[in-house]
């Protein structure tokens, strides 16, 4: 509960089948996978609730939306890069240009080193780059 708001825990439920779409796959998801809404984690509250909303920080791994995020903590990766072929001081702005996948450092890397990457999950993040119309 919010205030006087009563909240859903869980944010999208989804089959297996359209789950990938935000990072769940493969043998151990089930038929029907959920994801919780922001702010809430699966355990035991103080007042034993089973679903409970974040109170303190902490780390909670399993069903989140990929897009997560409270006041201590985000989904969001991070990632670094420095040296040739990197645009000096480039911040994404992912609300309007949406967010990278875990797997784009992994072709952006193999783009830059002249590798190819046309078999790898990831896509090369142009806008990173220093030519960013390079293909």
């Amino acid at each position: 509960m919010e205030g006087d708001r009563l909240r859903n825990a869980v944010s999208i439920a989804l089959t297996r089948e359209d789950a990938a779409g935000i990072g769940f796959w493969g043998d151990c998801a089930g038929d029907v996978v959920f994801a919780y809404n922001t702010g809430f984690v699966w355990g035991v509250s103080r007042g034993g609730e089973d679903i409970c909303p974040v109170e303190v920080p902490g780390a909670n791994h399993g069903p989140q939306k990929p897009t997560a995020q409270t006041a201590m903590a985000s989904n969001y990766g991070a990632l670094l890069a420095f040296g040739a072929g990197i645009r000096q001081g480039y911040y994404r702005n992912r609300q309007q240009l949406g967010p990278y996948k875990m797997v784009d450092p992994a072709a952006t890397i193999a783009h830059l080193l002249g590798l190819d990457h046309s078999s790898l999950d990831g896509r090369v993040m142009h806008d990173l780059l220093d030519n960013p119309h390079d293909a």
